[in-house]
């Protein structure tokens, strides 16, 4: 068996340069776990796999302040990978990948042309799709798997377009979701997704994230001190970033608490905002992975504000959970409609959705001793290296496509 994976990916040793390029941040988690699924294959059955990719980077000049990207051979760790090139204007860069990654992919059949070969293709994106297409229309006999963190359309958090942007966007989710069913297979983050995009009964398996269990953790420092508590990811209004300081400022009678946020997204201003009328309440912007290590030594308790509300919390796994988890810290959150029973004696679930109830909850953990917390924190972790750990998810996922004839 041979596998090429291909994604939207880049080195995270060099996040700081790409930070300095890029206009919105970068899709960090997204980037981490498709290192992570690499890591959990090459765990089980090394030297298997080839990776070929292209840097997830918005439009230039809005987005990005590079305009070419030459391709490239890539080393990160002990991964050696091909990063594809690309003149950054829209619909250019995406023709370019997809004419660069499907003559990749031709040349790589070549090579491997006496083994079982499989590639796994991460996440619904144009070009990808078009290249299966193109494959099943030649009958390289390459199986294709496609790698599914997130759906779209009307399955897909609400992004709040209007107009006829929203129309365009909607046109193209149902382009997508017809051209899905050329694949061969499918890794999806939850059951429900299974329902929506696989008519035709095609393999599935579900792996609801995966995680680096070689991760150093980030003992919590000056545990006398005040209890920290830590929202780090997408800052979008729509993931209840105003419920969550709102809960927050509710919290009057104890003064040793505080509420950090780390990340990027349209609710950077409301937060700004509040950090100004309030000091307990702190921005610390978008900070690569070096700095995050620095900031979580202070957190006591992280939270994750996204309410199951909406029909796409079926299709949505928190993956960012996960490394909450996985830092040792409690993590309060809200049981999704995605998110498996497994989970419910790890998570810290807020009962019911009204600013009392969250308030509650983060009050609970406040007067908690730094032992229960310690307490809390290591079971999560505990509980995530077991369930979710690279080489567990790996072995299901080689497991998984040996079955595919």
């Amino acid at each position: 068996m041979k596998i090429l994976f291909v994604g939207m990916l880049y080195n995270p040793d060099e996040e700081n340069k790409l930070l300095d390029i890029s206009k919105n941040g970068l899709p960090t988690a997204s980037n981490l776990y498709q290192w992570n699924l690499i890591k959990g294959i090459d765990c089980v059955m090394p030297q298997s796999m080839d990776i070929v990719g292209s840097l997830p980077l918005g439009n230039y000049p809005n987005l990005s302040s590079k305009l070419l990207f030459l391709s490239q051979n890539k080393f990160y760790k002990i991964y050696s990978y091909r990063e594809i090139g690309m003149i950054d204007f829209y619909w250019i860069k995406h023709k370019q990948r997809e004419w660069e990654i499907f003559q990749y992919i031709k040349t790589w059949k070549k090579k491997h042309a006496s083994e079982k070969l499989f590639v796994l293709f991460y996440d619904l994106h144009l070009e990808f799709l078009n290249i299966i297409m193109k494959m099943k229309k030649l009958d390289w006999g390459i199986k294709s798997i496609l790698v599914v963190p997130d759906l779209v359309g009307k399955y897909r958090n609400d992004q709040g377009y209007k107009g006829l942007k929203k129309i365009y966007l909607n046109w193209i989710a149902t382009d997508i979701l017809k051209r899905v069913e050329n694949v061969d297979g499918y890794i999806l983050l939850t059951e429900e997704m299974n329902k929506v995009i696989n008519h035709h009964k095609k393999p599935y398996i579900v792996i609801d994230g995966i995680i680096d269990e070689n991760r150093v953790i980030s003992q919590r420092e000056d545990k006398k001190g005040n209890i920290i508590f830590m929202y780090a990811g997408a800052l979008m209004k729509q993931y209840n970033v105003s419920f969550l300081i709102a809960a927050f400022e509710s919290i009057n009678d104890l003064s040793n608490i505080e509420l950090w946020f780390c990340g990027k997204g349209d609710a950077v201003d409301l937060i700004k905002d509040a950090s100004e009328k309030n000091t307990k309440i702190k921005y610390l912007g978008f900070v690569g992975k070096k700095r995050l290590k620095e900031i979580e030594r202070q957190v006591s308790v992280y939270i994750n504000p996204r309410t199951n509300v909406g029909i796409y919390t079926k299709y949505s796994f928190p993956s960012k959970n996960l490394e909450y988890m996985l830092s040792g810290k409690p993590v309060i959150g809200y049981k999704l409609d995605g998110m498996s029973e497994d989970y419910d004696n790890v998570m810290i679930y807020v009962k019911d959705n009204n600013i009392e109830s969250l308030a509650e909850t983060m009050k609970d953990l406040a007067i908690k001793s730094d032992e229960e917390l310690d307490k809390i924190g290591e079971k999560a972790r505990k509980f995530v290296l077991e369930h979710n750990g690279s080489l567990v998810q790996g072995k299901r996922i080689i497991k998984f496509l040996m079955k595919i004839e």
